[in-house]
């Protein structure tokens, strides 16, 4: 993210994630937000798509083109990355962006699992020995 032609550093975010967590006003806040989003998003949100081709345990994405697949993880991603805006402690040494990203892989990794629980198991059936047991009888 540039301003005024200039990068922003770890102190700077830092100072947009503490506005995004003691604002009184809410409009300040969102603009905190878009302004972090700006800086990290495309990249929180390409790490999930990743993860989500690593661990494509049931099968939901199957099918999806890479901008298909990246627009299905963003809107959880976005959720994500404002929840972990709001509780970041920056006390911790932790950079916020890898912090965020793990934070994203995570929840994509809970929901799969969670998703995968769901998921009606199928039952395989063997038609040979069906046909076998049948010949038996007769």
């Amino acid at each position: 993210m540039r301003h005024n032609n200039t990068t922003v550093n770890a102190t700077q975010i830092n100072n947009l994630i503490a506005l995004v967590q003691n604002a009184k006003d809410e409009r300040a806040r969102a603009v905190a937000i878009g302004l972090i989003w700006e800086k990290y998003g495309d990249k929180i949100v390409g790490i999930a798509a990743k993860q989500s081709y690593n661990m494509d345990s049931d099968f939901g994405y199957h099918g999806y083109s890479v901008a298909d697949r990246r627009a299905a993880v963003m809107g959880e991603t976005f959720e994500v990355f404002l929840k972990t805006a709001q509780e970041f402690d920056a006390t911790l040494g932790v950079p916020f962006m890898a912090h965020a990203a793990q934070k994203a892989k995570w929840q994509l990794q809970t929901d799969k699992r969670e998703n995968a629980k769901r998921d009606d198991r199928e039952v395989s059936i063997d038609r040979a020995r069906e046909c076998r047991s049948y010949k038996k009888k007769t």
